[in-house]
């Protein structure tokens, strides 16, 4: 399972490259083959890091 600040750094680096509204962020294929404790943890590492990444997007829109 990825740390939710690895899971924001791909995310930056898909915002280098696409605009935010291209930008979809999801699992992985195989989430059902893994216990369900791994399974949402990695949702909830996925769910904070758009959350935080998302909040600094609207700040910096905020302020320009």
């Amino acid at each position: 399972m990825e740390p939710v600040e690895v899971v924001e750094r791909r995310i930056g680096r898909a915002l280098a490259v696409l605009p935010p509204e291209r930008i979809l962020v999801t699992p992985d294929c195989g989430l059902r083959y893994v216990p369900a404790d791994a399974a949402r943890a990695k949702l909830r590492a996925m769910t904070t890091a758009a959350a935080a990444v998302r909040g600094r997007l609207h700040k910096e829109k905020k302020d320009t």
